[in-house]
């Protein structure tokens, strides 16, 4: 199978093909001015667009742009209206488009296992079809305007009380049947092209066994599509081999912190 870029791919370095895979800063993916490979901006939000001016933080503390406040995914969801979801999803876009703003970190439609989870609000619901449903109509209004939708949070993110360090523990079948299957609906019926994956505890940094396999798994079994992971601020020197070899295409705000680590998979895969 060739490739539409084949020509440019054959041009670049491994360190340079390791640098695509993590962020040039907090929002945006690096670029090679020399390949004509530009940077794509990101943006948070399932609710709103999140696009800061100047300097762009994690935390969201320097100030951002004006942009409209839509209702929540958890309000949205009452309504049982793909429609309306879509129609939602249109004006996300449009107003991407004003912001130059490449990819919305969104829709969120991670199950709701605990009402104590300070997220609930961005999620559309417990059930995964009827979450799986709305996403993917969220995912066709922004794709149709040319933006791109990253559905998120793959998976099991179920509380923001020391998301860094908890450890979410999850049966294989519960895993696939529960908290994959609204992902793989809003993929295959939305066409989203990128899944966001939360980096929220000690075994999705580490992505050992378990969740390389459920990784792979997932891309393989259901569906090939773009996976993003964001960052562990508290990882810059734990192992990133594995999260390549599990099928992550894109780890971002590292820079080239995370480049090496790249390469050296890449190496492995080819040896």
């Amino acid at each position: 199978m060739s490739l539409k870029y084949e020509s440019i791919i054959k041009q670049m370095s491994l360190e340079e093909k390791a640098l695509m895979m993590s962020g040039k800063n907090t929002w945006e993916t690096v670029d090679f001015e020399k390949y004509g490979i530009p940077s794509m901006a990101m943006s948070d939000g399932p609710h709103g667009l999140r696009r800061q001016a100047g300097a762009g933080d994690h935390l969201g503390l320097n100030a951002s742009l004006p942009a409209t406040c839509f209702p929540t995914a958890a309000s949205v969801a009452n309504s049982w209206d793909e429609t309306l979801g879509e129609e939602i999803g249109t004006a996300l876009a449009e107003e991407a488009v004003t912001m130059d703003v490449n990819v919305i970190l969104g829709p969120g439609l991670n199950i709701k296992r605990s009402p104590l989870c300070g997220r609930n609000f961005e999620y559309f619901s417990e059930d995964p079809y009827h979450a799986g449903k709305m996403a993917a109509a969220y995912v066709r209004g922004i794709q149709s305007k040319g933006i791109a939708a990253c559905p998120k949070h793959f998976a099991a993110n179920s509380q923001e009380l020391r998301r860094m360090a908890n450890d979410s523990v999850v049966d294989e079948r519960t895993f696939r049947e529960i908290y994959t299957t609204g992902f793989e609906i809003a993929v295959k019926e939305g066409k989203a092209i990128v899944v966001y994956r939360l980096e929220d505890d000690g075994t999705l940094t580490r992505c050992d066994t378990t969740v390389e396999n459920g990784v792979i798994t997932f891309k393989t079994n259901h569906f090939s599509t773009y996976i993003v992971a964001e960052e562990d601020v508290t990882a810059v020197t734990s192992p990133k081999t594995e999260d390549v070899s599990a099928g992550i295409n894109l780890i971002f705000c590292m820079g080239i912190l995370l480049a090496g680590a790249a390469a050296v998979a890449m190496k492995r895969k080819m040896a």
